[in-house]
């Protein structure tokens, strides 16, 4: 094992214990292990990441064991409220009124179990189906057809299954749930301890996980960015303009730090959003320093190309400072255990259900 290899997930060089994952690459044991103690261990013995669903695995009575039964309750409830209105109205015929409705109904499940039924019978026909994840890829297996998406291609979270019509019948409930193309899903709950190794292991690979406060998120941090360059730069700005008595240095470096400082929050809460080890990857000091030098270089175009090379390194050292920054951040030992922390206890609490 290559001993100057670094650990995706903590960036600390990687010990005789270290196990290489499904994405390729090499995790050290600790980092494992605070996601998913399990995790190492099956990993460590060659297991497969894999969840196979047979034809014997779906049935109707799986179905309502699952979301089915609260779906007839609220549709039972709902179905008899007019009917328990028009009895109560039409005290005489009251008992008449009720057992139309339940008949009617019952007449309604029927129908609705036959519909079903057919259902089942078009998901059987394309049983076995396999999910797995080999050489960064889900793969995506069923009625002799094959799929490969590539991890960073997907979304994913955890939450209940009933996007699936698949896992329906297998009468899971909650799952990982793998967005792999605008409105396609891969719900993953077959096997609650595959299901548990599969969100260990796609947080430690940094593959970025849906979430509603996301957009929020990136939102305020572009928004509080954009405040504190627009800030720092109209401020620079000025200090700049009563040494050469030029007005026009207020207004260039107070948009360029505005654009600086927009630029800095998108990116950060955009990446950091894929976790951290993704973070980490994705804000290379030397990446931010070209494109910061570009930024500063293109805002003095017109003042010749000294200016444009003065601007432009100066932004880029700025840039490399941001980026080091927040790596450093990133790579603090007591946020990586939050971290660790933080996911454990939403994967236990995402896991605590019933099979």
């Amino acid at each position: 094992m290559n001993q100057r290899a670094a650990c995706p997930y903590c960036g600390e060089r990687v010990a005789e214990e270290a196990v290489m994952l499904w994405d390729g690459r090499t995790y050290c044991r600790g980092c494992v292990e605070a996601v998913s103690p399990a995790l190492y261990e099956f990993a460590r013995n060659g297991g497969e990441l894999k969840e196979v669903v047979e034809k014997s695995d779906v049935s109707l009575k799986k179905y309502l064991r699952g979301a089915g039964y609260k779906t007839l309750i609220v549709t039972f409830v709902i179905f008899m409220l007019p009917f328990i209105v028009l009895a109560w109205l039409d005290e005489p015929n009251a008992r008449f009124n009720l057992l139309f409705g339940v008949c009617f109904f019952w007449c309604g499940f029927l129908v609705s179990w036959l519909i079903l039924k057919g259902f089942l019978m078009l998901t059987r026909s394309t049983l076995p189906r396999t999910v797995s994840v080999e050489q960064n890829q889900v793969v995506l297996s069923h009625a002799g057809d094959e799929k490969r998406i590539p991890l960073h291609e997907c979304l994913w979270e955890l939450k209940g299954t009933y996007r699936d019509n698949l896992t329906a019948f297998t009468g899971q409930r909650k799952g990982v749930v793998l967005l792999t193309s605008p409105g396609r899903c891969i719900c993953c709950s077959h096997s609650r301890e595959m299901v548990q190794y599969l969100g260990a292991f796609l947080i430690l690979a940094g593959v970025r996980r849906k979430s509603y406060w996301n957009g929020l998120r990136v939102l305020l941090h572009s928004v509080i960015g954009l405040l504190i360059g627009l800030l720092l730069g109209y401020y620079t700005g000025r200090l700049v303009a009563l040494q050469v008595n030029d007005p026009f240095w207020v207004f260039v470096l107070g948009f360029l730090g505005a654009v600086d400082g927009f630029g800095v929050g998108l990116n950060y809460a955009l990446y950091s959003g894929y976790g951290r080890s993704a973070a980490w990857d994705r804000m290379h000091p030397l990446v931010w320093a070209g494109m910061f030098f570009t930024v500063g270089a293109k805002f003095l175009v017109m003042r010749g190309i000294g200016a444009m090379l003065l601007a432009g390194s100066i932004n880029a050292i700025l840039g490399v400072l941001a980026a080091w920054s927040i790596r450093r951040f990133l790579a603090k030992d007591d946020a990586a255990e939050d971290d660790a922390l933080r996911v454990r206890r939403e994967l236990q609490k995402a896991f605590e259900y019933d099979n």
